[in-house]
């Protein structure tokens, strides 16, 4: 795989393609897997090499401590693949699973009540020392403060934060109504994230109903 990927070109989809796979594939240490991703990172501009190269990438979720400080050049990155790259890789290796490494399941249903839940604690203004339901994944309060912004990098970037922001949702209604009634996402994005809760099956009518009143 070394010398492959020392001698590969990036003339086609389908090389470029390759090389993404093989990358996900190596048993290497983190830092020689972080350097591989480094170089190629450069050659993805299409979505298509981008998120199947980040759904390969399963060596990410057993070093999530180095390769979370190793994205935060991308998060920061004004080039839409970069950005995308990032966001999906934060979907598929960071957001369902929790810290002793097993998936965390995606709700079947989500009902009102289990929104309103937010919805009180906010109202209330709870004292500094009450915090809100834990959700049993150590990145998700690092995963909002990525969202809150406006995502300027282009299309595929916006749609990458609308649909992490989408499965947060999912998998932790409480949490995300919480951010996105404060969100300070670009209204595009928001607006897609809001439409991408709607199309899951899972929301209830009711919370559906509720998540559309809440378009810019």
């Amino acid at each position: 795989w070394a010398a492959y990927l020392d001698t590969a070109g990036d003339g086609s989809f389908e090389e470029v393609m390759l090389q993404g796979m093989v990358i996900g594939a190596i048993c290497a240490p983190p830092q020689e897997v972080l350097a591989r991703t480094a170089a190629f990172v450069p050659k993805i501009d299409n979505w298509s090499v981008c998120d199947s190269f980040c759904n390969s990438m399963t060596i990410v979720s057993a070093y999530r401590g180095e390769w979370w400080e190793h994205l935060q050049s991308f998060l920061a990155s004004q080039k839409e693949f970069e950005v995308r790259l990032s966001l999906v890789l934060l979907l598929s290796q960071f957001l369902k699973w929790d810290d002793a490494g097993r998936k965390i399941p995606r709700r079947r249903v989500i009902t009102e009540a289990d929104i309103m839940q937010n919805i009180a604690w906010e109202s209330k203004k709870q004292a500094q020392n009450d915090s809100p339901e834990d959700s049993g994944n150590p990145y998700l309060e690092k995963i909002f403060p990525v969202l809150d912004r406006p995502f300027t990098q282009g299309y595929y970037a916006q749609m990458a934060a609308a649909w992490l922001t989408a499965e947060c949702f999912v998998m932790f209604p409480a949490q995300t109504m919480r951010f996105l009634i404060k969100s300070g996402m670009d209204d595009f994005t928001y607006n897609k994230a809001l439409s991408k809760i709607c199309e899951s099956r899972n929301p209830a009518p009711e919370v559906k109903a509720r998540i559309k009143s809440m378009k810019r």
